[in-house]
């Protein structure tokens, strides 16, 4: 119940696709047959499930941001067995807001991909829900790193470039990009935000980079 609305579908999500095996419950891509499925993951969707999958190394890696419970999971791709799961450590301070949008947990929620890249040699899991982005270890799940901040539904996918991961942090009147450094430990609002501006942000599409130049659609149908 409230997992698709008429403002999302089951559709959102992409695909993801190895030989042998696609979506979040595994099929065989010759014979159809189903190798494994999970419908045991509870979460309230609410506006409908946003979040693609993303296969590493031996995980397939979920985001659960729902309106009621809010995590990431790694499961066994070639099982579908629980590897890890981590809860979102977001300190949500919004209890006693009257609000029919906070009681619904859309504050709560969001619609990022996360992003995994190599940093000293090492994976790093860049993963940005509402009121914070998070700096994790794809292969355990561990919170590294956490950026604060003031925005709920939170749609494009981070981008890396040069140490920095770029935000957009989501919906609200401070909705911001910011570049953060990665690294450090616990909360790094104080000491790894490169920069941040809070003009021209997109609430939807993910910016790219190119030959060091960030582009994004807006949605008031221009790009910057």
């Amino acid at each position: 119940m409230g997992n698709g609305t008429k403002d999302n579908s089951y559709a959102t999500p992409s695909a993801v696709i190895e030989p042998g095996h696609f979506g979040t419950a595994c099929l065989d891509t010759e014979t159809k047959e189903v190798i494994w499925k999970r419908d045991d993951l509870k979460c309230w969707h609410y506006r409908g499930a946003p979040s693609s999958p993303v296969l590493f190394e031996d995980l397939l890696i979920l985001t659960f941001d729902g309106a009621d419970l809010q995590y990431v999971i790694g499961l066994e791709k070639k099982t579908g067995e629980t590897v890890w799961k981590t809860d979102r450590s977001a300190e949500w301070n919004d209890e006693h807001i009257d609000k029919q949008m906070v009681k619904d947990g859309d504050w709560r929620k969001a619609h990022s991909t996360p992003l995994i890249v190599e940093i000293d040699g090492e994976p790093v899991m860049c993963s940005n829900g509402a009121k914070a982005a998070y700096g994790c270890d794809p292969r355990t799940g561990e919170e590294l790193w956490r950026i604060n901040h003031d925005a709920y539904s939170a749609t494009p996918r981070p981008t890396y470039h040069d140490g920095s991961f770029i935000i957009v942090t989501g919906f609200s009147k401070g909705a911001e990009m910011m570049s953060v450094k990665a690294g450090g430990r616990g909360v790094i609002n104080d000491t790894h935000i490169n920069w941040r501006f809070d003009t021209s942000v997109p609430k939807y599409s993910s910016p790219i980079l190119v030959d060091g130049l960030l582009y994004y659609a807006m949605d008031d149908s221009f790009i910057v």
